[in-house]
């Protein structure tokens, strides 16, 4: 019995001092890869999240066609999730961590690497988090959330589950590793193309970790590690981001001391990280837990989480922009 409790706690550990070492050494962060792309048009690390979602959603379905994973039984397929809930909550999320520099993912690497800002967002998150679990349940059907491609394909198509998972995964995993390579700045960056397929190996490996008698229903995801619905592996993983950027960056003492710059500064930290609670919480997940871990399962819940997740930092880009939140910046 000790060993089973402890199997979660180790490989969670472990993939998490992999995540935070790998994410701070190509600078992966979902947050700046949209800024990258709407601000500057660089889309090197959207495309690294992107790749990353690839190579979850290929590896998934594989590992699944082989008998080796078994994603039915996740929150992403068998949960409580509401489609309403995955795409608000996200569009709140997205904006929050535009607010507060960053996602939750990033936050912990951030901490590790020395910030003190980090830790504040971490702290507003759980606080967000709480919030939402002491609301009363929502009156909000529940079915498309928990319904994916492939089990549509298979329903409405007529296809076999197995030929239908593959299509679906062959076909999302194609188009978006496509829409990846199509860019030679992409091509040739070898930061973004680890980062890419690193996260998503590490995504894989957390579906295999989670694979012993459900202890864990899930792979990757940091925004669910600070809710009251988290498990021993999801929270072994984030401590072991923390400490993978530690490890990363202590032998050259290499530490990003971040403070506050003002008053405001703290505000929108503080807030910014509340609403990801807030937000994480609601959509079960955020960029790495609904972006990757999510999409791998193709759930539809967890593709509207993803387009929620843009909406809500363009909005929050905007926000920053000009000071009110339904305007729209003309840059002319």
């Amino acid at each position: 019995m000790e060993f089973i409790i402890l199997v979660p706690i180790v490989s969670g550990l472990a993939l998490g001092v992999a995540f935070g070492a790998l994410a701070l050494a190509t600078n992966f962060c979902a947050m700046g890869a949209i800024t990258d792309q709407l601000l500057m048009g660089d889309g090197r690390r959207l495309r690294a999240w992107l790749l990353a979602a690839a190579v979850a959603i290929l590896g998934t379905q594989a590992l699944g066609l082989a008998g080796l994973v078994e994603t039915a039984g996740s929150i992403y397929r068998g949960g409580t999730a509401l489609v309403l809930c995955s795409l608000l909550g996200a569009v709140v999320f997205g904006f929050g961590m535009v607010l507060a520099g960053g996602c939750v993912q990033r936050a912990l690497v951030r901490t590790g690497a020395g910030s003190r800002k980090a830790p504040v967002v971490l702290l507003a998150a759980i606080l967000g988090a709480g919030a939402v679990a002491l609301l009363p349940g929502l009156p909000i059907p529940d079915w498309p959330a928990k319904v994916t491609v492939p089990e549509l394909l298979a329903r409405h198509a007529g296809l076999a589950p197995d030929f239908a998972g593959g299509a679906a995964a062959l076909v999302a995993g194609g188009a978006l590793l496509a829409i990846c390579l199509a860019s030679r700045a992409f091509r040739t960056s070898a930061r973004d193309l680890a980062a890419g397929i690193g996260i998503g190996g590490l995504v894989l490996g957390g579906w295999l970790a989670t694979r012993p008698d459900g202890i864990a229903e899930g792979s990757l995801n940091f925004a669910l590690a600070l809710t009251a619905e988290t498990d021993a592996f999801l929270i072994a993983a984030a401590l072991g981001t923390v400490l993978g950027a530690v490890l990363y960056v202590a032998p050259g003492r290499r530490f990003r001391v971040e403070r506050f710059a003002d008053r405001a500064d703290i505000r929108h930290t503080v807030l910014g990280g509340f609403l990801m609670g807030v937000g994480g919480a609601l959509a079960h997940g955020g960029t790495i837990g609904q972006g990757v871990t999510g999409l791998s399962t193709l759930a539809l819940g967890s593709i509207l989480a993803w387009i929620g997740l843009v909406l809500g930092a363009w909005r929050g880009l905007r926000y920053l922009e000009s000071g009110k939140l339904f305007s729209v910046v003309n840059h002319d």
